[in-house]
Formats: C-alpha cells, sequence, structure tokens
C-alpha cells in the first residue's frame, strides 16, 4: 500500500517498541485514546483506520470517544477478524468460554500478570521445540499458509510480553461496543476470514448489519490471521476500498 498511500504502523503500549504504561493501563479506551494520539502528530491529511483483531475494537471505541473526527479526520475504517463486543462471545465454543471466563480465565491471566517470566520462559521454549506453532496454526490459519507465514506469526507470538497480553485481554473482557455501530457515519470495510475461530464470522455480519455504510469481504480460505494468509484477496480489497474513501 505504500506505493499509493502513507501507511503509518504503530505499536501498541508494551508491545514492539513502545513503552509499558506507567499506571498499567491497558484498557480499550488507553488504546483508542493513544490512536487519537497517533493521528494528531500524523498531519492534516484524512486518514483511514485499519484495525485487525483487537486493533478493530480499538477503532470502535475510537468512534465512540472522538465522533467529532468522524467524516473530517476519519475518512474510513477497516475492521478486520474483529467483533463490537467481549470477544467470548463471539469466539468458538463461546457458551462454554463465557462460563470459564469468571472462575477459571480472569484468576489465570492474573496469575500471568505476576508470573509474567516464567510464562515468557516457557513461550520461548515453546517456540524453540516447535510445539508454539501447533498453537499459531490451530488458531490462526488454515493450512494454506507459507512456512515463512507461520514462523512469523510464531515469532510474533513468543515476543508479545506474557504480562501485557494478559492485562489487554483483561481489557477486552470489559469491551462492548454495540451501540456505537449505528453511530459511524463513514464508510466501513467489515473483513473476516471464512473459518475464523477467534471472532467467528457471525461477528463480522452482525456489525454490516448495523454499520450504516459498510460492506462486507470474506477472505476463504483464511483463519484469524487471513490478513496474512490471503494476503492477495486482502491487499486487494483494501486498495479498492481506500481509493473509494481517498
Amino acid at each position: 500500500m505504500s506505493d499509493r498511500f502513507r501507511v503509518i504502523v504503530w505499536d501498541l503500549p508494551g508491545l514492539g517498541k513502545s513503552s509499558k504504561p506507567k499506571n498499567n493501563d491497558h484498557s480499550i479506551e488507553k488504546y483508542a485514546r493513544d490512536l487519537e494520539a497517533v493521528i494528531a502528530i500524523a498531519g492534516d491529511k484524512p486518514v483511514i483506520l485499519l484495525g485487525h483483531s483487537m486493533g478493530g475494537m480499538i477503532n470502535l471505541t475510537f468512534c465512540r470517544l472522538f465522533p467529532e473526527q468522524l467524516g473530517s479526520r476519519v475518512a474510513g475504517l477497516i475492521l478486520v477478524d474483529t467483533t463490537y463486543t467481549n470477544p467470548v462471545k463471539t469466539c468458538i465454543f463461546s457458551n462454554l468460554v463465557r462460563k470459564l471466563q469468571k472462575p477459571l480465565l480472569e484468576p489465570v491471566l492474573y496469575l500471568t500478570i505476576v508470573l509474567w517470566p516464567v510464562f515468557w520462559l516457557m513461550t520461548w521454549l515453546s517456540y524453540f521445540n516447535g510445539s508454539l506453532y501447533i498453537t499459531v496454526e490451530l488458531s490462526g490459519f488454515t493450512s494454506t499458509e507459507t512456512r515463512g507465514q507461520l514462523s512469523f506469526a510464531g515469532l510474533l507470538s513468543a515476543l508479545g510480553s506474557p504480562g501485557v497480553l494478559a492485562r489487554g485481554t483483561l481489557g477486552m473482557f470489559n469491551f462492548d461496543e454495540t451501540e456505537t455501530l449505528a453511530t459511524i457515519n463513514v464508510p466501513v470495510l467489515v473483513m473476516c476470514g471464512a473459518s475464523d475461530i477467534a471472532t467467528k464470522p457471525v461477528a463480522s455480519d452482525r456489525m454490516k448489519a448495523e454499520l450504516p455504510y459498510s460492506e462486507r469481504v470474506t477472505l476463504k480460505p483464511g483463519g484469524h490471521m487471513a490478513l496474512m494468509e490471503q494476503n492477495q484477496q486482502f491487499a486487494e480489497a483494501l486498495s479498492t476500498f481506500s481509493a473509494g474513501c481517498s
């Protein structure tokens, strides 16, 4: 896309090259305010916000917190393999996962925050012995990815601090922008892998139905990492939509 557009990619706090928040606030609202700060220093040209997974949730929260930006600074949204509510409600086996959220998932996440060095060591051990790739394959791909794509996704999984990822997941448990969908008055492209188990396609169907100006694209075969696995389909849809917005 960089041959036609200026592309800005930012790391969430505590990941990549971004430092951790000093107050340990990893809420989706905090991330949305950080996104607003990135937009503020990016110049005065219109922007198109693209968010994958949690990134899409951040975009929706941004729309609620900064509605005045829509149509002025923000020309369009691209929501990829994401959801509009607590992701445990739109993932595979959602009924079971919802029942396990309070008694099991949340305690494990808080334990991860405290013992993050131990969990990070375990992650790197699984990376070097190859078992991490099995998890990444099952959760993100549909077996049509290249070896390089799987290796890249596995490395990204290993590089993320378990403590930061755990805090971010707890933040997603409090996420719900269902009422925001109808208020978004700019064009929105909703994309989802046909076999995504992390955010099932029904979440994208719901967003498409409630967003006033939206279109839907299904990437197949593809899972939660369909933007990588079907990168040509993804790039073509992205290019067409972005050209229309500009």
